[in-house]
């Protein structure tokens, strides 16, 4: 289920009996996903950021000697625009796809974006009026 962020500079993904991830989020509520990874990666550690951060130098240096990362599909695209991001950290910073799963309480979902849908129809056609 992991998968390297930068392939061409990627190590082979420890064992997960001797794997101390830091998990790195710059997503709302991380608990989740830390929880989901804490089941595999018993030794786990969580570095949160606010959600939609944007990662700098100084962050870096606050996970540099972190002997892998695993981050978020969406924070691994923010990790690869950074021309900081360092090397070394490259070759050991891995992804964990998250998906959404709306087979429970469909039909109150359902409802919900249809209710939307309509209320912002609604609204657009009375600006436009």
């Amino acid at each position: 289920e992991l998968y390297p962020v930068f392939p061409e500079y990627a190590l082979p993904i420890p064992e997960r009996s001797k794997m101390f991830p830091l998990v790195l989020t710059g997503i709302e509520d991380p608990k989740p996903l830390y929880d989901h990874i804490k089941k595999t990666y018993t030794n786990a550690e969580l570095l949160a950021f606010p959600d939609h951060h944007v990662f700098t130098g100084r962050d870096i240096d606050l996970f540099r000697s972190a002997p892998y990362v695993i981050t978020t599909e969406k924070d691994a695209t923010r990790l690869q625009v950074l021309e900081s991001y360092p090397d070394e950290l490259k070759s050991k910073t891995f992804a964990m796809p998250i998906s959404i799963d709306f087979t429970v309480h469909t039909e109150a979902f359902e409802k919900q974006v249809i209710t939307y849908v309509s209320e912002t129809n609604r609204k657009r056609h009375q600006q436009q009026s």
